[in-house]
């Protein structure tokens, strides 16, 4: 996780979170791969053992928590990821990307099968939060919403009883953007330092938007038996 790019020292909390969430919903501790400060090399490993052994009918969620500029610029996401994501079989892949300008690399993916969420808009910067900051969240915005929704029935939102990935995305979208404009502009120099980027987000009742891919049909689980 951004690796020589490191400024968020938050103990791998997101991991924690989403390991926490996957394994409430079934999932066995050994069947989660944690890749710590990861590189291209590392990213690129992993997705040929997905490629080697899963199947079409095989759920895979891959998890990726980083700086924009990392993935951009040191790890050339654009030179691989979307090829080597294509060659993964399964039906039922999501891919979540939190990050600034998370949906710049999503949008890069065919969207012909499985979903993938982006935490904010292609041309928007999201938020990590540091304990330094005394806010009440600390790591990724997005990413502490969505691993509480995936078991909040509060995310349920058509009512049948289960809570799929994109209910938790769209409650996470929601609970994100209040706190974004509720809790971290109230704080003058944090909104501060986004005027220094060039952009007013406080002024945009939609920010940050949550991208989710439109190309699957119905709704898809992470958990192991969502009837």
């Amino acid at each position: 996780k951004d690796v020589g790019m490191t400024d968020l020292l938050v103990d791998y909390v997101d991991l924690t979170r989403l390991r926490e969430a996957l394994e409430s919903l079934g999932w066995p501790a050994e069947s989660i791969i944690e890749l710590r400060e990861f590189t291209r090399e590392d990213l690129l490993a992993e997705m040929d053992r997905l490629e080697a052994q899963a199947d079409a009918n095989d759920l895979v969620f891959f998890y990726v928590a980083s700086h924009g500029r990392y993935l951009s610029d040191v790890v050339v996401w654009q030179d691989f990821f979307p090829a080597e994501w294509e060659e993964i079989p399964s039906l039922n892949k999501v891919l979540l990307v939190d990050s600034c300008q998370a949906a710049k690399f999503t949008n890069q993916l065919s969207g012909e099968v499985g979903l993938t969420i982006a935490a904010v808009d292609e041309d928007e910067y999201g938020w990590k939060g540091i304990e330094e900051e005394g806010l009440p969240i600390v790591g990724g915005i997005f990413t502490y919403y969505f691993a509480k929704a995936l078991t909040d029935p509060a995310a349920d939102g058509n009512g049948d009883g289960k809570i799929s990935v994109q209910e938790a995305a769209l409650a996470a979208e929601e609970l994100q953007r209040d706190y974004m404009h509720d809790v971290v502009f109230s704080v003058p120099e944090f909104l501060e330092g986004y005027y220094g980027l060039g952009v007013e987000p406080d002024k945009d009742e939609t920010f940050p938007d949550v991208i989710i891919s439109k190309s699957l049909e119905g709704e898809l689980f992470l958990s192991k038996d969502p009837q």
